[in-house]
């Protein structure tokens, strides 16, 4: 959609939409920027939950992993919401 929106803006016959145009650029761009902060949350999440779910960690940093269990739970479900 960005390529779509930057292909409308170079247009010379934008100037009755323009600001409609420029309005739906930056929701697309706001869009964007938090997908991208997602999938960078993600990654760190996946790299976290290999730790956490290892018994030895458990049993090692128990109010570590009971903490990281709850956000866990916090994170899935807010995901879970977002795909819905």
């Amino acid at each position: 959609h960005s390529v779509t929106i930057a292909t409308m803006m170079g247009s010379r016959f934008i100037q009755g939409i323009r600001d409609m145009v420029e309005v739906w650029e930056k929701k697309i761009n706001v869009a964007c920027d938090v997908i991208d902060e997602w999938y960078q949350v993600q990654r760190a999440w996946m790299y976290l939950e290999n730790i956490f779910s290892a018994e030895d960690i458990q049993q090692q940093l128990p109010q570590e992993a009971a903490k990281f269990k709850t956000v866990d739970k916090f994170w899935k479900d807010l995901f879970r919401k977002v795909r819905q």
